[in-house]
């Protein structure tokens, strides 16, 4: 599905507005031809990748353009933000992980795992992170980088 269509139907439902065919609101982002659109745990900002090796946080009521995350060298298979603190993990084709200070955008650490990564999933109070690869699954350490 495409992430332009993903995001605009999301913020639509997020409103409490049914689906329509014409979407209310859209946006274009050059990372966004496909990829992961996900809401922070809050609801106020969208995280996005796509093709391109960048993650933007948008608002979630403006889709304004609030930050944007450069540092992986290949395509992002899924990106995703922890509900109590302010990081974001990334992982890309190569199987590399960063994670992020969402204020500030600085990369604070990064692992390593075997496979394109498809999807990351915060642990919701602990600072560690479900990786599924094409391979296999890991659990990775946010601070140490561990799996």
């Amino acid at each position: 599905m495409n992430a332009v269509f993903l995001l605009t139907l999301l913020l639509g439902l997020q409103q409490g507005e049914p689906p329509t065919a014409k979407p209310r609101r859209e946006f274009r982002y050059g990372a966004a031809t496909t990829g992961r659109a996900t809401f922070s745990h809050d609801g106020r900002l969208a995280l996005v990748s796509g093709k391109s090796s960048r993650v933007a946080i948008f608002h979630g009521r403006t889709v304004m353009l609030v930050r944007e995350f450069r540092g992986h060298r290949h395509v992002i298979g899924d990106v995703a933000s922890w509900p109590d603190r302010d990081t974001v993990v990334s992982g890309d084709a190569t199987g590399v992980l960063f994670f992020w200070q969402a204020k500030t955008a600085q990369k604070f650490s990064q692992a390593q795992v075997l496979g394109a990564v498809t999807a990351v999933v915060p642990q919701p109070s602990g600072r560690l992170v479900a990786v599924l690869t094409k391979q296999s699954a890991w659990l990775v350490d946010i601070v140490s980088g561990r799996k």
